[in-house]
């Protein structure tokens, strides 16, 4: 980054453009790469939080139906409810354990850039229990009828199904919309990605922790020149 950043440093001197260009008290291409780590280390986060939450659902009630030891279990005096709020609440507790660790690391290397310890991007990987904790949910109801694998499939189905809501059939549809002849076509994808974020609301989740998180104040950057 460094180096890349100091490369961004010669081509605005080459250009005739200044080479002091602040955002929030650091030079410009500091500021941005900073921005960049955070937000992609909070996605990475996010992203494995949710296959972490479906690995381990899948499997939670179908690998001990499978091995018998869930009819043990059935066969005590215990309301299948507790069990699978029992089950519910270790899953999540595995992930809260996981994503502290994690956003303490991503603090400390964003520490390590700055100088100083911004707490809401430790906020912002914990506040990723609720992303992880939709995906155990919705794995967790597939695995108590299906195999293991098959809500496994299932849970992946569920993510793709919900990134829709402002993934690839809503670019699709932002495309349309841009021709008279499309429009009606764009709106029916618009209609589809909405229902697509209502069925599973993967999307507003991500949105929620990103608005934990906080971002670097590029405002005043953006209404400036290009960094490069």
């Amino acid at each position: 980054a460094t180096r890349i950043e100091h490369r961004a440093e010669q081509r605005r001197e080459a250009r005739g453009r200044p080479a002091t260009v602040q955002v929030a008290g650091e030079p410009a291409e500091h500021a941005i790469f900073t921005e960049l780590m955070r937000k992609g280390g909070l996605w990475i986060i996010r992203t494995f939080t949710m296959f972490l939450a479906i690995l381990l659902a899948a499997g939670a009630l179908a690998g001990e139906r499978d091995s018998g030891a869930l009819h043990t279990l059935t066969s005590k005096p215990l309301a299948r409810w507790h069990l699978l709020l029992g089950k519910w609440l270790g899953l999540n507790a595995i992930l809260l354990l996981y994503l502290a660790v994690l956003g303490c690391v991503l603090t400390a290397i964003l520490r390590l850039r700055t100088g100083e310890v911004n707490e809401q991007v430790f906020y912002g990987a914990v506040s990723s229990l609720m992303f992880g904790a939709l995906f155990s949910t919705l794995t967790l109801a597939f695995s108590t009828c299906v195999s293991a694998w098959l809500a496994a499939a299932l849970g992946l189905l569920s993510w793709l199904v919900g990134s829709q809501e402002y993934g690839i059939v809503r670019m699709i549809a932002h495309g349309l919309s841009q021709s008279e002849h499309t429009r009606e076509a764009a709106q029916t994808l618009f209609g589809i990605s909405r229902w697509c974020g209502l069925i599973v609301p993967s999307g507003r989740v991500a949105l929620w922790i990103d608005k934990i998180s906080g971002r670097l104040d590029l405002d005043d950057f953006a209404r400036g020149a290009p960094f490069l």
